[in-house]
Protein backbone atom coordinates (compact mmCIF):
# COMPACT_ATOMS: atom_id res chain seq x y z
CA UNK A 1 0.00 0.00 0.00
CA UNK A 2 3.08 2.34 0.68
CA UNK A 3 3.94 1.65 -2.59
CA UNK A 4 0.81 3.02 -4.05
CA UNK A 5 0.87 6.24 -2.41
CA UNK A 6 4.45 6.44 -3.50
CA UNK A 7 3.43 6.03 -6.76
CA UNK A 8 0.21 8.61 -6.95
CA UNK A 9 2.85 11.20 -5.57
CA UNK A 10 5.11 10.46 -7.86
CA UNK A 11 1.67 10.69 -11.17
CA UNK A 12 0.66 14.24 -8.51
CA UNK A 13 3.77 15.95 -8.99
CA UNK A 14 4.13 15.09 -12.54
CA UNK A 15 1.16 16.54 -13.35
CA UNK A 16 1.93 19.84 -11.18
CA UNK A 17 5.12 19.94 -13.39
CA UNK A 18 3.85 19.29 -16.92
CA UNK A 19 0.45 21.89 -15.37
CA UNK A 20 3.54 24.45 -14.71
CA UNK A 21 5.32 24.35 -18.11
CA UNK A 22 1.97 24.23 -20.06
CA UNK A 23 0.83 27.72 -17.73
CA UNK A 24 4.12 29.29 -18.67
CA UNK A 25 4.37 28.60 -22.46
CA UNK A 26 0.35 29.98 -22.34
CA UNK A 27 1.68 32.83 -20.41
CA UNK A 28 4.60 33.53 -23.04
CA UNK A 29 2.59 33.14 -26.05
CA UNK A 30 -0.30 35.49 -24.41
CA UNK A 31 2.33 38.32 -24.01
CA UNK A 32 4.02 37.95 -27.28
CA UNK A 33 0.33 38.32 -29.28
CA UNK A 34 -0.73 41.25 -27.02
CA UNK A 35 2.56 42.99 -27.72
CA UNK A 36 2.01 42.24 -30.99
CA UNK A 37 -1.58 43.13 -31.21
CA UNK A 38 -0.53 46.55 -29.37
CA UNK A 39 2.40 46.95 -31.81
CA UNK A 40 -0.18 46.85 -34.54
CA UNK A 41 -2.87 49.41 -33.12
CA UNK A 42 -0.40 51.54 -32.78
CA UNK A 43 0.47 51.83 -36.55
CA UNK A 44 -2.69 51.64 -37.69
CA UNK A 45 -3.17 54.75 -35.07
CA UNK A 46 -0.04 56.24 -36.98
CA UNK A 47 -1.18 55.20 -40.50
CA UNK A 48 -5.06 57.28 -39.43
CA UNK A 49 -3.24 60.05 -38.89
CA UNK A 50 -1.09 60.55 -41.55
CA UNK A 51 -4.49 59.86 -43.88
CA UNK A 52 -6.15 62.33 -41.94
CA UNK A 53 -3.66 65.02 -42.25
CA UNK A 54 -3.13 64.14 -46.13
CA UNK A 55 -7.18 64.71 -46.49
CA UNK A 56 -7.50 67.79 -44.48
CA UNK A 57 -4.29 68.61 -46.72
CA UNK A 58 -5.64 68.04 -50.22
CA UNK A 59 -9.37 69.34 -48.93
CA UNK A 60 -7.50 72.78 -48.47
CA UNK A 61 -5.82 72.95 -51.79
CA UNK A 62 -8.95 72.10 -53.94
CA UNK A 63 -11.02 74.62 -51.90
CA UNK A 64 -8.06 77.31 -52.02
CA UNK A 65 -7.84 76.45 -56.02
CA UNK A 66 -11.28 76.89 -56.49
CA UNK A 67 -11.57 80.34 -54.39
CA UNK A 68 -8.63 81.67 -55.60
CA UNK A 69 -8.61 84.18 -58.67
CA UNK A 70 -7.84 82.58 -62.18
CA UNK A 71 -4.48 82.94 -62.92
CA UNK A 72 -2.53 84.00 -65.95
CA UNK A 73 0.80 83.89 -67.19
CA UNK A 74 2.94 86.05 -69.23
CA UNK A 75 5.31 84.74 -70.98
CA UNK A 76 6.62 88.26 -72.07
CA UNK A 77 9.24 88.88 -69.19
CA UNK A 78 11.16 85.66 -70.27
CA UNK A 79 10.82 85.39 -74.26
CA UNK A 80 11.57 88.33 -76.70
CA UNK A 81 8.21 89.68 -77.81
CA UNK A 82 7.87 88.41 -81.76
CA UNK A 83 5.27 89.73 -84.28
CA UNK A 84 2.59 87.07 -84.58
CA UNK A 85 2.32 85.52 -87.60
CA UNK A 86 -1.34 83.68 -88.79
CA UNK A 87 -0.17 80.56 -87.27
CA UNK A 88 0.87 82.47 -84.10
CA UNK A 89 -3.20 82.82 -83.50
CA UNK A 90 -4.35 79.63 -81.18
CA UNK A 91 -1.11 78.77 -79.62
CA UNK A 92 -1.88 77.59 -76.14
CA UNK A 93 -0.21 77.14 -72.54
CA UNK A 94 -1.02 75.50 -69.62
CA UNK A 95 -0.10 77.08 -66.21
CA UNK A 96 1.42 74.55 -64.46
CA UNK A 97 -0.26 73.24 -61.39
CA UNK A 98 -3.19 75.47 -61.91
CA UNK A 99 -4.78 73.34 -65.01
CA UNK A 100 -5.45 76.41 -66.79
CA UNK A 101 -5.28 77.57 -70.60
CA UNK A 102 -4.13 80.50 -71.72
CA UNK A 103 -4.07 81.41 -75.11
CA UNK A 104 -1.76 84.16 -76.81
CA UNK A 105 -3.55 86.52 -79.23
CA UNK A 106 -1.40 89.39 -81.03
CA UNK A 107 0.47 89.58 -77.23
CA UNK A 108 -2.56 89.74 -75.50
CA UNK A 109 -3.38 87.07 -72.93
CA UNK A 110 -6.76 85.84 -72.45
CA UNK A 111 -8.08 81.96 -70.65
CA UNK A 112 -9.72 79.82 -72.30
CA UNK A 113 -9.72 76.60 -71.40
CA UNK A 114 -10.15 75.88 -67.36
CA UNK A 115 -9.97 72.34 -66.47
CA UNK A 116 -11.11 73.31 -62.46
CA UNK A 117 -13.99 70.84 -62.62
CA UNK A 118 -12.02 67.44 -63.86
CA UNK A 119 -9.12 68.85 -61.09
CA UNK A 120 -12.43 68.86 -58.17
CA UNK A 121 -13.49 65.47 -59.53
CA UNK A 122 -9.91 63.97 -59.63
CA UNK A 123 -9.15 65.70 -56.03
CA UNK A 124 -12.54 64.25 -54.91
CA UNK A 125 -11.25 60.75 -56.28
CA UNK A 126 -8.24 61.01 -54.25
CA UNK A 127 -9.83 62.19 -51.15
CA UNK A 128 -12.31 59.41 -51.47
CA UNK A 129 -10.32 57.00 -51.62
CA UNK A 130 -7.93 58.03 -48.54
CA UNK A 131 -12.05 57.96 -46.51
CA UNK A 132 -11.71 53.73 -47.90
CA UNK A 133 -8.49 53.16 -46.85
CA UNK A 134 -9.28 54.71 -43.34
CA UNK A 135 -12.15 53.03 -42.60
CA UNK A 136 -10.74 49.64 -43.82
CA UNK A 137 -8.03 50.60 -41.39
CA UNK A 138 -10.63 51.32 -38.40
CA UNK A 139 -12.55 47.74 -39.21
CA UNK A 140 -9.35 45.82 -38.91
CA UNK A 141 -8.67 47.92 -35.33
CA UNK A 142 -12.61 46.88 -34.44
CA UNK A 143 -11.81 43.25 -35.40
CA UNK A 144 -8.12 42.96 -33.47
CA UNK A 145 -9.26 44.62 -30.33
CA UNK A 146 -12.36 42.20 -30.72
CA UNK A 147 -10.15 39.13 -31.45
CA UNK A 148 -7.78 39.94 -28.66
CA UNK A 149 -10.43 40.28 -25.83
CA UNK A 150 -11.89 36.62 -26.74
CA UNK A 151 -7.84 35.54 -26.79
CA UNK A 152 -7.56 37.83 -23.24
CA UNK A 153 -10.57 35.71 -21.69
CA UNK A 154 -9.58 32.21 -23.26
CA UNK A 155 -6.61 32.93 -21.81
CA UNK A 156 -7.81 34.10 -18.27
CA UNK A 157 -10.48 30.74 -17.99
CA UNK A 158 -7.15 28.63 -19.14
CA UNK A 159 -5.18 30.12 -16.41
CA UNK A 160 -8.37 30.06 -13.84
CA UNK A 161 -9.10 26.58 -14.72
CA UNK A 162 -5.10 25.53 -14.38
CA UNK A 163 -5.09 27.58 -11.16
CA UNK A 164 -7.90 25.20 -9.87
CA UNK A 165 -6.22 22.03 -10.99
CA UNK A 166 -3.06 22.92 -9.62
CA UNK A 167 -4.89 23.09 -6.41
CA UNK A 168 -6.29 20.24 -6.15
CA UNK A 169 -3.66 18.33 -7.15
CA UNK A 170 -1.28 19.95 -4.54
CA UNK A 171 -3.94 18.73 -2.19
CA UNK A 172 -4.24 15.18 -3.11
CA UNK A 173 -0.38 15.20 -3.13
CA UNK A 174 -0.12 16.60 0.36
CA UNK A 175 -2.50 14.24 1.51
CA UNK A 176 -0.92 11.35 -0.34
CA UNK A 177 2.47 12.65 1.94
CA UNK A 178 0.20 12.05 5.31
CA UNK A 179 -0.84 8.94 4.21
CA UNK A 180 2.67 7.62 2.96
CA UNK A 181 3.96 9.06 5.76
CA UNK A 182 1.74 7.32 8.43
CA UNK A 183 2.35 4.05 6.63
CA UNK A 184 6.02 4.64 6.92
CA UNK A 185 5.39 5.51 10.99
CA UNK A 186 3.16 2.06 11.27
CA UNK A 187 5.40 -0.05 8.95
CA UNK A 188 8.35 1.31 11.45
CA UNK A 189 6.18 0.28 14.79
CA UNK A 190 4.90 -3.10 13.42
CA UNK A 191 8.71 -3.98 12.91
CA UNK A 192 9.89 -2.76 16.29
CA UNK A 193 7.49 -5.02 17.53
CA UNK A 194 8.24 -8.19 15.41
CA UNK A 195 11.82 -7.65 16.49
CA UNK A 196 10.66 -7.52 20.31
Amino acid sequence: QHDVVLKDMQTLKASIEALDKSVAEETRQRKEAHAALVKRLAENHAALELLHTAKKRLQRVYRSFIQQPLAVVDSSDEQPQQQPSDNDFGFDDVVEDQGITVHHDQGSLAQTTVERPKMMNDGTKVVNLLSTIEADINRENADLKANGKKDQAAYERMMAASAAKREADAKALSQRAATAAELAESAQILSKKRKA
